[in-house]
């Protein structure tokens, strides 16, 4: 899988490993659906990284505390199991929906897993001040945001109407090895050297996407330039 990251960077080579890659069932679910994904599946995600100068607070919530029951062997970068607390989806309004159904499949929760890298770009485009200004962040710790591989178990159903196309809310989620950071933010990524993450340094996020959407938006980003832009 070939990802670009813009005008002045060559393409970036992602090798899966067997076994992890896209998950045809899971990524051609419906809406109402429920399956159990038993097999990983590879997706991509905003991930947030706090950090000081001298280390890195974590990832998100993918620290391994509450995995108890989690399907992947090592607890280490594993997040929480997803919970449901929509009270509209029990029998009594003051009961919470069961926390081992998350996610339901007509509700918004779970942990959304996006199926095109060139989505999340945009996400951030549109979302990225949004998003870091609704993080707590340690006391003594700033906060910056990267786009994370992770891969997705357990029970599945699609993504809402307003996520895009191709996302699945998983009752699991689990880093994988690739991080694309902003060149911006390289004391970061000098700081998970050592780590299992194989992190890409990129001239911008927004920028980032597969070979197949090189046209578009993400035209200038691949140095495709228009024929007016040419003459110029």
């Amino acid at each position: 899988m070939k990802v670009h990251v813009g005008p002045n960077s060559e393409p970036v080579d992602l090798s899966r490993p067997a076994g992890r890659d896209i998950h045809p069932t899971l990524w051609g679910l419906k809406f109402g659906d429920l399956y159990r994904a038993d097999v990983p599946a590879l997706g991509w995600r905003v991930e947030a990284i706090a950090y000081n100068e001298t280390r890195v607070f974590g990832i998100s919530d993918y620290d391994g505390v509450n995995s108890s029951g989690s399907p992947f062997e090592d607890g280490v970068g594993v997040a929480p199991m997803a919970r449901c607390f929509h009270r509209e989806h029990s029998m009594t309004p003051s009961v919470f929906h069961d926390r081992e159904n998350a996610p339901y499949p007509t509700c918004f929760c779970g942990y959304r897993i996006v199926h095109d890298l060139a989505d999340i770009a945009s996400f951030l485009e549109e979302y990225r001040d949004a998003f870091l200004a609704r993080l707590l962040v340690p006391a003594g710790y700033q906060a910056t945001l990267c786009i994370a591989a992770v891969v997705g178990k357990g029970l599945a159903s699609q993504g809402t109407w307003d996520d895009p196309d191709g996302t699945v809310r998983c009752q699991w989620t689990a880093l994988d090895t690739d991080l694309f950071l902003d060149q911006s933010d390289a004391h970061v990524a000098s700081l998970l050297a050592g780590s299992f993450h194989d992190v890409h340094l990129v001239e911008h996020l927004t920028d980032v996407h597969e070979e197949s959407r090189c046209k578009g938006r993400f035209r200038l980003a691949c140095n495709e330039l228009s024929a007016d832009q040419k003459e110029t």
